[in-house]
């Protein structure tokens, strides 16, 4: 090794070091400049699922549905099977009901367990909340009661999870069925409203 490189690796650390100092104040001061925009952004909202509505009007010969971040689809003739067991999936004709169940994908578990989000929710008036703080509020129609008194074919929700974000999710009766299914699922990133 030459003699000479030892000593300028040496000064170049010194120099660096104490040029260190100002180099990181003036990082800090853009640090804290960039923390301070990252807190008033907001992201815009995800369209995470959706059926198009000619795929919901008559003739339908199948139906396409959401289940816990799957999703498939079965002959029109599968839910009339349903229903004419004597409601094999009762659940399946209560809007809120079908939320609930095929919902739990879109809480993580370190928030909410999936046996929380199916059977802790106390329910008042048009909102139900379970014991992690998740909250479901009905949002159209305007109805003060989550078990649909205004028997409406389509329905939307608010799903408040905390430190997450929240979820509009429609659940829908196509034409020609008593089963609710879910039409359309938007995620509202750091959005609680």
């Amino acid at each position: 090794m030459k003699p000479w490189v030892l000593p300028i690796c040496f000064a170049s650390v010194l120099f660096l070091n104490g040029c260190g100092g100002n180099i990181s104040n003036a990082n800090t001061s853009v640090n804290e400049r960039s923390i301070a925009q990252t807190n008033k952004f907001i992201p815009s909202p995800i369209v995470l699922y959706s059926i198009p509505d000619d795929k919901l009007k008559p003739p339908i010969k199948e139906l396409i549905h959401y289940e816990t971040g799957d999703v498939s689809s079965a002959p029109l003739l599968t839910y009339q099977e349903w229903e004419d067991s004597g409601g094999h999936q009762p659940w399946r004709m209560e809007p809120f009901s079908v939320l609930q169940v095929v919902t739990t994908n879109l809480v993580p578990e370190n928030i909410s367990t999936k046996e929380n989000m199916l059977y802790s929710f106390k329910k008042s008036g048009n909102t139900a909340e379970n014991k992690d703080g998740v909250i479901i509020k009905l949002i159209n129609p305007k109805d003060d009661s989550l078990n649909n008194p205004s028997h409406a074919s389509k329905l939307t929700y608010k799903m408040i999870v905390p430190h997450l974000g929240s979820y509009d999710i429609t659940v829908q009766q196509p034409q020609g069925s008593v089963d609710f299914i879910i039409t359309k699922i938007v995620f509202n990133p750091n959005s609680t409203n």
